[in-house]
């Protein structure tokens, strides 16, 4: 079963986008929220910025795939 499109608040807020952001303003963010959340980059905190990291890699896929 599909899951369902998150809220679009959620991933506006999670890629720090304007809900009428371009595709390439789309993956400028994700770069830059996948960069600041990458695991190796906390070394004291690696589990806190691994979940971050893969909620924001969560909701990019989410935005490219449903176009919300």
């Amino acid at each position: 079963t599909a899951m369902p499109p998150p809220n679009p608040k959620d991933y506006h807020e999670v890629l720090q986008i304007r809900p009428d952001a371009s595709l390439d303003e789309i993956r400028v963010a994700y770069k830059k929220m996948a960069l600041k959340w990458h695991p190796d980059r906390h070394a004291t905190d690696k589990e806190s910025a691994n979940e971050k990291f893969v909620e924001v890699r969560s909701q990019f896929r989410l935005k490219v795939e449903y176009r919300l």
